[in-house]
């Protein structure tokens, strides 16, 4: 079977000439915060949040996260700074990570920027870990 030579050529675009994600700004990675006995910190849970994603859902608490997002919204570095459990935190930052975000604005110009993230975490009924309310990025 013979591939058109067109297609062929729109596959490889797709390759060669990944998607514009805009410009980062610097990132420092300072890693998680810990106390003096060098075991991480987990702060007392806050308090729970009126709103419930599902009916029944139990919060989890409140992930911190350190991130870096491009001008145009794309998240080009995120840490978590402040977590729950590491199983937790690795899925809540794999996940946001993934997310595009409209960009971080700034007298009405998009930026780069970093910023601290906090985001609530809950468990529905059926297991499945999820952030509510969804995070947004500020307007600077």
């Amino acid at each position: 079977m013979r591939i058109p030579l067109a297609i062929c050529v729109l596959l490889l675009g797709a390759y060669a000439f990944p998607e514009d994600k805009g410009q980062c700004p610097g990132f420092l990675r300072p890693g998680k915060i810990t106390s003096s006995d060098g075991k991480g910190v987990h702060p007392r849970k806050p308090q729970e949040p009126a709103q419930k994603p599902s009916e029944g859902a139990e919060y989890l608490g409140r992930i911190t996260l350190l991130t870096a997002v491009s001008d145009k919204g794309y998240v080009c570095d995120a840490a978590i700074q402040i977590g729950i459990d590491s199983n937790v935190d690795d899925e809540v930052l794999h996940r946001f990570k993934e997310r595009h975000f409209a960009p971080v604005e700034q007298n009405g110009k998009a930026v780069p920027a970093n910023l601290i993230v906090p985001i609530d975490v809950w468990r529905k009924p059926d297991g499945k870990v999820v952030e509510f309310p969804s995070p947004k990025l500020p307007k600077l």
